[in-house]
């Protein structure tokens, strides 16, 4: 499972996202962007966490970050593991 946790706001500093996640004993990839919110522009992070539970335990916290008053989630569920289990060779028949 992978989960993406989106937050913007005017002042947001994705190093305050990766601080977050280094109190919370969480692990996640950070990724800055721009994004476009009622035609003004905000600073945004993207963060790629392994659980439902890990995004929601980081949104807890962000709410607690200036200018953060929503953001987005997105959970996915897709085929993630070591490569030789991944493209490793069937034993389906057919």
């Amino acid at each position: 499972m992978s989960v993406t946790l989106s937050l913007s706001s005017s002042s947001l500093a994705c190093s305050d996202v990766v601080t977050l996640l280094r109190q919370l004993g969480l692990s996640g990839d950070v990724t800055a962007n721009r994004t476009v919110v009622a035609g003004k522009e905000e600073n945004g992070c993207r963060t790629v966490l392994s659980s439902k539970q890990d995004a929601k335990t980081l949104w807890t916290a962000a709410q607690k970050l200036p200018g953060i008053t929503c953001g987005h989630v997105a959970v996915q569920q897709y085929e993630s593991g070591c490569v030789f289990d991944v493209f490793g060779n069937s034993n389906c028949p057919g």
